[in-house]
């Protein structure tokens, strides 16, 4: 995550509640200025942004009529909540985690879980698009600590983004969904869309053997003289696994994601954050040669990489860290005299 940003993307002010609230979890789009097809996949102008609450519209009971019923009265508190004189409430951070094609209406139907508005209107949207696809973006969204107003004459930009006039820090922001229920969200999507996703049986053997990997990096932490810990939440990410040169110190020197599959991305915010945070020496742990490949193009030095700020993440195999604590173990006395001060 951006330490600060002056980013924000226009949206009706009942979505924006909507994904503040946890009811909603993706953007459907259509490909065009917002979404562009690149060499590596779908991208959007921006990764992170917040979110700005838009009232523009002239017939509310129309509009109210294309969210689906049980969301009708968040259509409501949020017209209600329209501020005066011009002035905007900024509550929201919104990280783009993924961009998915949608390419089957009944697909577009089955995500109702996911957006609030009526199977109608995202059908009548999929209909109009030029291609007869859609495109899904996955939002991980968070509320900022305190609420930001700032005065709509001084926003400019295009008519989707908006170029707010000072930066916002989003230190301390809280994300609106628990890590678990998130990532629950994110695997239902894409078993909807029909990408693929371990068996139960397979996903729990991955599970152990990530769980295998992180207790490894913990004790080699340990073996080389460091503090380790596991599950390190700092009140914004739970990391996989940290070191500190002292318990008693907040910042972490070296961090640690051991990458799930399909959740790539995810594992590189955390790492983005982490270095905007505490400048932290990064690892990615990642199984499968693709994911490998694809991990090491995102961190691309310069513009080609989406995550080139942390091109000095090192990527590494499972069998790396198995291979480093075999030998550390084996010699564990000789490096402990050597490190001991």
């Amino acid at each position: 995550m951006k330490e600060k940003n002056n980013k924000a993307l226009k949206e009706w002010a009942t979505i924006v509640e909507a994904l503040g609230e946890g009811a909603q979890t993706l953007l459907i789009r259509q490909k065009g200025r917002f979404i562009v097809k690149t060499e590596k996949g779908f991208k959007t102008a921006h990764n992170e942004f917040f979110l700005y609450p838009t009232y523009n519209f002239s017939k509310a009971r129309q509009a109210k009529e294309k969210f689906q019923s049980k969301f009708q009265d968040l259509f409501e508190r949020a017209l209600s909540s329209k501020p005066i004189k011009n002035i905007i409430n900024i509550k929201y951070y919104a990280q783009v985690v993924e961009i998915l094609e949608i390419d089957d209406l009944d697909q577009v139907h089955k995500l109702s879980d996911y957006y609030i508005w009526t199977a109608s209107h995202v059908e009548d949207y999929y209909k109009n698009s030029r291609e007869n696809k859609l495109y899904a973006l996955i939002l991980k969204i968070y509320k900022l600590k305190e609420i930001k107003k700032l005065h709509s004459s001084k926003l400019k930009g295009a008519m989707t983004y908006v170029n707010l006039p000072i930066d916002i820090y989003t230190k301390n922001c809280t994300p609106v969904l628990e890590e678990k229920d998130f990532d629950d969200a994110v695997r239902n999507i894409k078993e909807i869309l029909g990408i693929y996703i371990p068996k139960q049986a397979e996903a729990k053997e991955i599970e152990r053997y990530h769980e295998v990997i992180k207790d490894m990096i913990k004790e080699i932490g340990e073996m080389l003289l460091m503090y380790a810990e596991k599950e390190f939440f700092n009140g914004t990410n739970r990391y996989d696994v940290i070191w500190k040169e002292n318990p008693a110190l907040l910042r972490a020197c070296k961090v640690f994601e051991v990458q799930d599959k399909g959740n790539l991305i995810s594992a590189l915010v955390k790492l983005k954050h982490a270095w905007d945070q505490w400048r932290s020496d990064l690892f990615l742990i990642v199984t499968g040669e693709k994911d490998i490949n694809k991990a090491r193009e995102l961190i691309t030095p310069y513009i080609s990489g989406s995550f080139h700020e942390i091109n000095n993440t090192l990527v590494l195999r499972p069998e790396d860290i198995e291979d480093l604590y075999d030998t550390i173990k084996k010699y564990q006395y000789i490096v402990n005299k050597m490190l001991k001060k």
